[in-house]
């Protein structure tokens, strides 16, 4: 049955108010908070030095974007930070149906992954430095996996445990087996809980990313290295302001790309398994 046409609009599409709603609050708070931020730093309760201002942080963002370094900075930085995020992905996802299918692999494989998994990405720096170099965009890659390879592992195998045992059953009894077993009946069922290991592996994508970038900055220049290199090069010279920037600018991306790319196959997952209708 479609949906009935004198219904008001937002009944129809209730999420759309939600969402307006929440975007509307959300920014409201927000500017709140800009504004009573630069109201402290006005106030002078902290030293200029040591506390970066929204103002302040507006100036160096202008000029980091005048002289493009900010611009270089973010592309660098988007393009490991996608690489090393797809190749998590195309090792985690596999690992963790395995593993959570087969249970000699989860206390072999399985085990490996859950004491690797509270080591920090930056505490395999060392080791990257001595495998690859200290300057190797692969020892950077490296880094990325690192962090976002085992959030993906652990909740992929967690989706698979909680498979309905009816479904498996149903499924080999209508001859359904090997690898048409994971890809009909596993994998699909599992998706929820894979989406929320590869938004948390997103977040710690970042932070490993930008932990590899200031450790392992090659130093060629203002922004050459990423936005990790780039906060370096403010740790270097002092400059409060363009450390704050760096850290709105990351902070700004990974809201961004998580609203837009997670929260919609979010959205769109839970609204066609019906999840998102309210009465």
């Amino acid at each position: 049955m479609g949906a009935d046409p004198a219904a008001p609009k937002d009944a129809r599409r209730p999420w759309r108010a939600r969402l307006y709603r929440q975007t509307a609050v959300s920014l409201g708070f927000l500017a709140a908070c800009v504004v009573l931020w630069q109201l402290v730093a006005w106030a002078g309760v902290f030293e200029r030095s040591l506390f970066p201002s929204p103002l302040g942080i507006a100036e160096s963002f202008q000029y980091w974007t005048a002289n493009g370094g900010l611009m270089t900075a973010v592309l660098i930085s988007i393009q490991r930070a996608f690489l090393g995020y797809g190749v998590s992905l195309l090792i985690g996802i596999p690992l963790g149906l395995l593993v959570g299918r087969f249970q000699l692999l989860d206390w072999t494989l399985g085990t490996l992954v859950r004491v690797l998994q509270p080591i920090p990405g930056i505490a395999w720096i060392p080791l990257a430095v001595v495998w690859f170099g200290s300057v190797s965009e692969t020892g950077k890659i490296f880094i990325i996996v690192t962090g976002c390879l085992f959030p993906i592992v652990i909740n992929t195998s967690a989706g698979v445990r909680t498979v309905p045992p009816i479904y498996i059953k149903s499924a080999l009894t209508l001859g359904v087996r090997g690898l048409s077993l994971f890809t009909r009946v596993i994998y699909p069922a599992a998706v929820p809980s894979i989406l929320a290991g590869m938004r948390i592996a997103w977040a710690f994508c970042w932070r490993a990313l930008v932990a590899a970038e200031i450790v392992l900055a090659a130093r060629t220049g203002p922004g050459q290295e990423g936005l990790g290199g780039l906060l370096g090069v403010a740790r270097q010279f002092a400059q409060i302001d363009t450390a704050g920037m760096v850290m709105v600018v990351l902070a700004v991306l990974g809201l961004v790309i998580d609203g837009l790319v997670f929260g919609t196959i979010e959205h769109r997952v839970r609204e066609k398994r019906g999840l998102n209708r309210h009465v």
